[in-house]
């Protein structure tokens, strides 16, 4: 199963969708600035951890393996 796949299921389970509000926005710009390029997984990802659903470590846990998936 993929990382995006894994995150999907798990927002749909415990009813967690991404926001976009100003913070999102803010986060996004600067990543921009950063160049790393968000995606909806990354931003599910963020929601659930703002929700508490995820811990920290397992934020940068999911985040290391859906960025390693990508194709280069």
């Amino acid at each position: 199963m993929t990382v995006a796949r894994e995150v999907l299921e798990l927002s749909e389970q415990h009813g967690v969708v991404d926001r976009n509000g100003y913070p999102e926005w803010l986060a996004d710009q600067l990543c921009r600035i950063e160049g790393i390029e968000g995606d909806e997984t990354m931003e599910l990802i963020a929601a659930l951890g703002r929700d508490g659903i995820l811990t920290s470590l397992e934020m940068t846990d999911l985040t290391l393996r859906h960025i390693r998936e990508q194709p280069e």
